[in-house]
């Protein structure tokens, strides 16, 4: 149903930030492109929806995680 699709959006979204995130102490962020291949191995494991992370990848979304800007 529409909450678990909702759910992996969310997953993604979420473990994008985590990977990219500039302010964690504990760790430099990972490149853009990283980040982008460490999902698309985590869909190709069948851990992630393969089609929400490349709709994520291939349409930028995730360009509206950016925190850099602000």
């Amino acid at each position: 149903g529409a909450i678990v699709t909702q759910g992996r959006i969310m997953a993604i979204a979420d473990i994008y930030d985590a990977l990219t995130a500039q302010d964690r102490p504990y760790k430099k962020a990972m490149p853009v492109e990283k980040a982008c291949a460490i999902l698309m191995e985590e869909a190709d494991r069948n851990v992630l929806d393969k089609k929400i992370v490349g709709f994520f990848i291939n349409k930028e979304i995730y360009k509206c995680l950016d925190r850099r800007d602000v």
